[in-house]
């Protein structure tokens, strides 16, 4: 029976296609070989409990333990069944969520941060479709031109990847005024298939240096934009439903979630009276203030 070492090697070389590698997923997979890398799989399910303990004891929190297990060895476990590797799957039991936090800008930190990057540059273009799409850093990095629709005015952020089934939801998202124009302007001087060609390490560290420019919280990280993307349209979509919760259910759609419930969880206390459409909300209160 294979060992999780080398359940976790091969789940990498399946990946190693993807675009993005994000330190968090390095980082996740170097703590499970470390602690779990000589277990065979039979043997996994009664050592997870161990794993806890020891990344508890090394101050991790749930949601970190909860990111390491659910994000990184569950998808390598399946794939090797998928791929008739090992017989089974062991259940792994996940640490508690805990309550969602969401950090959100205000439309004037938006607009703070956004005057001090410059429109065309890459980390210029990120900013606006994170913030215009509540898309993922991972599915806007990976986005090409040929899936940026300028006369259905749309953009498909669904990945084509073999492993797309077993990551996180990602949309087809209408294409606004704002977003059209920076786009088009792009595509005439990109020489690459990628609408931004640079890594998920390179966005981070220049945002980083844009937030602290523009004088704000230095936990406004690109995830925090997602958040803010999704506050906003929840905030700003109400005339046209007549529900609370049918405002969440489209800002949950526009934002990739695959599942209604995180969202409605995690922003449903944002729900208020106003019509606008998901992306057109964001706009007004960033781009036409």
């Amino acid at each position: 029976m294979p060992n999780v070492n080398s359940i976790l090697t091969r789940y990498e070389s399946e990946c190693r296609h993807l675009i993005v590698d994000t330190p968090r997923q390095r980082s996740a997979a170097k703590h499970i070989r470390r602690v779990l890398g000589d277990v065979e799989i039979e043997d996994l399910r009664d050592k997870v409990a161990f794993y806890l303990d020891v990344r508890r004891t090394e101050e991790a929190a749930f949601s970190t333990i909860r990111r390491e297990l659910g994000g990184v060895l569950v998808p390598a476990l399946n794939s090797a069944h998928d791929g008739n590797i090992i017989p089974f799957v062991p259940k792994i039991k996940l640490p508690p969520q805990g309550e969602p936090r969401p950090d959100a800008m205000s439309g004037r930190q938006a607009r703070a941060l956004m005057s001090r990057i410059p429109e065309q540059s890459e980390l210029g273009l990120f900013t606006m479709l994170a913030l215009l799409t509540g898309a993922r850093l991972e599915a806007i990095l990976e986005l090409t031109w040929d899936r940026v629709h300028f006369d259905e005015r749309y953009i498909d952020l669904r990945s084509r990847s073999p492993l797309a089934k077993r990551m996180k939801g990602r949309a087809t998202v209408p294409m606004c005024a704002t977003m059209r124009r920076i786009l088009k302007t792009a595509k005439c001087y990109s020489r690459t298939d990628r609408v931004i060609p640079v890594c998920s390490r390179t966005i981070q560290r220049r945002l980083a240096v844009a937030v602290a420019e523009a004088e704000l919280p230095a936990s406004f990280t690109p995830h925090v934009l997602r958040h803010t993307a999704i506050t906003m349209m929840i905030r700003g979509l109400s005339k046209d439903v007549r529900e609370g919760s049918a405002s969440v259910y489209l800002a949950s759609r526009t934002a990739g979630q695959k599942d209604f419930k995180t969202t409605q969880k995690t922003y449903e206390h944002l729900t208020t009276p106003e019509l606008r459409p998901a992306v057109q909300a964001v706009e007004r209160q960033i781009y036409l203030h």
